[in-house]
């Protein structure tokens, strides 16, 4: 009998629930008469149609089966596995890099020790060139962490008069601005005035564009 893995026995079906052994692509589960899956814990080899045991989603026995029956296609199947796989890519963000020197130099520490992958730079904070020039220094990937709520603007033109800041020249907090917001107090053409003040202060301080751009407390997603 020719051996075949490719899943050719058309009356034999993969298991209801997703498996992640590759060995599955040999066995599978005939139906009844009624048209369901016989999960019974005894799937069906496609090659020789025997029954191999496999309850508990065990598949020490597949293999096995597959070992003493069908050499080729245990060869095949144990190549299979050493293929790369597909994976996610998890992206995590060290933001507030440049609001003093104390956290910039713990974001460097994770980013050195691989707990984040990239930084978001807080134009107008105290440390804002140190934090830039660290980012070179190791090759951190930075993007633009979008302030509106904490600090002082950066649009020298806001700086005075503008529905922004508060009497005393400052940001109005994570609350007030989102209050402002509420009441329709905000001047959009303020706030975008300022978002773009702090893009050309970026690229100012690292010489490109931000390689993303996310918000200081959230405010990119406002109205939430």
């Amino acid at each position: 009998m020719a051996e075949r893995g490719d899943g050719s026995a058309q009356d034999i079906h993969q298991p209801s629930k997703k498996t992640k052994s590759e060995v599955w692509a040999y066995f599978g589960f005939l139906k009844n008469a009624e048209g369901q899956l016989i999960e019974d814990g005894y799937p069906v080899c496609r090659t020789c149609r025997k029954q191999v045991s496999a309850e508990g989603s065990n598949t020490s026995n597949l293999m096995a089966h597959l070992r003493d029956d069908h050499p080729r296609l245990y060869s095949q199947c144990k190549e299979t596995a050493k293929m790369p796989q597909p994976r996610l890519m998890l992206v995590i963000t060290g933001d507030d890099f440049g609001y003093c020197p104390r956290r910039n130099q713990g974001i460097v520490d994770c980013f050195l020790a691989g707990g984040i992958s990239n930084v978001s730079l807080l134009v107008n904070g105290s440390a804002a060139k140190e934090a830039a020039d660290l980012a070179k220094r190791y090759q951190i990937p930075i993007g633009l962490h979008a302030n509106l709520s904490e600090g002082t603007p950066v649009g020298q033109n806001l700086q005075q008069a503008s529905t922004l800041i508060n009497p005393q020249g400052f940001f109005l907090g994570k609350v007030g601005i989102r209050q402002a917001l509420e009441r329709g107090q905000l001047s959009m053409t303020q706030v975008e005035l300022e978002l773009r003040a702090q893009v050309r202060r970026f690229m100012v301080l690292t010489g490109h564009l931000p390689y993303h751009m996310d918000g200081h407390q959230h405010v990119h997603v406002l109205p939430d």
